[in-house]
Parts: C-alpha cells; structure tokens; sequence
C-alpha cells in the first residue's frame, strides 16, 4: 500500500520469506492462517516484518508478530539495553534488539489500536534470525540484560526451526479464513 523498496530490501524480504514459506510448509498449521508481510503499525511508518492470525485452543483470536533478520553474528552494547551490534547496511552499527523491536510494535498496537482491545485480539511476539546460530550458552543476544524483552518476545536461532513450529502451533490451531482478524490490526 503504497510502500516502495531498494533491491536489497527486496532481496532480504526473498530471502526471509523463503525461511518463512518453509517454515509453515512443514508445519500443521492450519492452511487458512492470515498472513500479512510488511504490516504497518498506525499511527507510525513502522512496519511488523511478517504476521500470522488464527484462534487458540480455546477459539481466542490471535495475532503473532514476528521480527525476521538475517544477521549471521551479534555483539551486546554494555549500557544500552535496548541495542545490539550487529552488520547492517555495509558495515557494524548499533541496532534495536529484535526482541525489543517487536514488543515495541505490540506495545504501539495496543496503545493505537482500539479495535484490537475491543475484539480482544491476543497479541504474540517473537524475533527469527535465520541465518544466525544461537550459541548454548553465554550468547550475546539472551544476555540476561535482555530477559525483559525475551520473556515477551522468544528469540528463534537457525538452528531453532523445530522450536519455532512447535511455538507457532501452540498458539495457532484454528485459521482467518475470512481475514476479520488480519483486518482487526490495520
């Protein structure tokens, strides 16, 4: 809607979307999820990377909001718990956290979005990096600095895409087949 991209950003959205495409092609997910790439959050330019809507065990309505990045290595920003550094953009930058970032976009959705509250849409955050390798132990994207934004927003590694369908089924065991509730979030 009105939104144009570089090739680079375009070719990222390729890339990521593949993983995605993959992702959900080997799940049970339900066919009739809503899925919506790019979503813009009102009243701002942000934009939620990839979206599934569908209902719960317990036939709840359910957005999960899900923050894709192609990092292969991060690195934590002592004092500045909201940042990593990571390579972006041709060279090494601070950048939010991908956790932080999507619970950001949860936290606008809830404040902007009256229909949302109204129609009781549970919002689910989470961040996949799919060309980055979480490490057991001691990774510098699960520093306990960032266990606030974690405990909302799960971080999925590319070794994680088991834990990711197994995460996404949890919450999604019924479709938008008439995409009310993708409609409910813009």
């Amino acid at each position: 809607e009105g939104y144009s991209a570089d090739d680079a950003q375009k070719a990222a959205w390729s890339n990521s979307l593949m993983r995605m495409d993959y992702l959900l092609s080997n799940s049970t997910l339900p066919k009739d999820c809503g899925v919506a790439i790019e979503l813009q959050v009102p009243p701002t330019n942000k934009r939620i990377d990839f979206v599934l809507t569908g209902r719960d065990s317990l036939d709840k309505k359910i957005a999960i909001l899900v923050e894709l990045k192609q990092w292969s290595k991060a690195e934590k920003v002592e004092g500045k718990r909201q940042l990593v550094k990571t390579y972006v953009g041709g060279g090494y930058r601070e950048v939010t956290h991908p956790s932080y970032q999507v619970v950001g976009y949860a936290t606008l959705i809830h404040a902007y979005n009256t229909t949302v509250e109204k129609e009781q849409v549970g919002l689910k955050e989470l961040a996949y990096l799919h060309n980055y390798y979480l490490k057991d132990k001691d990774d510098p994207l699960e520093d306990k600095e960032y266990q606030p934004y974690l405990s909302e927003a799960p971080l999925f590694g590319a070794e994680d895409q088991g834990k990711l369908i197994t995460y996404l089924q949890k919450y999604l065991h019924r479709g938008d087949r008439n995409r009310e509730i993708l409609a409910e979030l813009k």
